[in-house]
């Protein structure tokens, strides 16, 4: 051992080990397939939820956020901004809404005659 508390058999692997976990993390599945099973099984008065996830192994797969991640830069304001939207009806020449007949996460659903 050095007199600094440094082994001099391990100093020389610790770049080659940083390099091995870079090269891991570099090979690991950036996004998980759309093949996800999902497995309930039910204990006396518990419910757990199993998910098994396929991993696969293709090389050149990029994951949907790398691919789409300026989506909002190239497009305009007006193409992604829901909170700022107004909608323009135009002219309803003989048509009544009846009712209101429900809801939706982004939309009100109504009957009109």
């Amino acid at each position: 051992m050095k007199k600094d508390g440094r082994n001099p058999a391990v100093v020389p692997l610790v770049p080659h080990f940083l390099l091995l976990c870079a090269l891991i993390a570099l090979r690991a599945t950036v996004a998980h397939d759309s093949n996800q099973r999902t497995t309930t099984l039910a204990n006396n008065e518990e419910t757990d939820t199993i998910n098994i996830i396929e991993i696969s192994n293709r090389g050149g797969s990029m994951s949907k956020a790398r691919v789409y991640t300026d989506v909002n830069v190239l497009r305009p304001k007006e193409y992604w901004d829901y909170e700022s939207l107004t909608v323009q009806w135009g002219d309803q020449d003989d048509y009544e809404v009846v009712r209101k007949v429900g809801r939706g996460k982004y939309s009100e659903v109504f009957e009109g005659i």
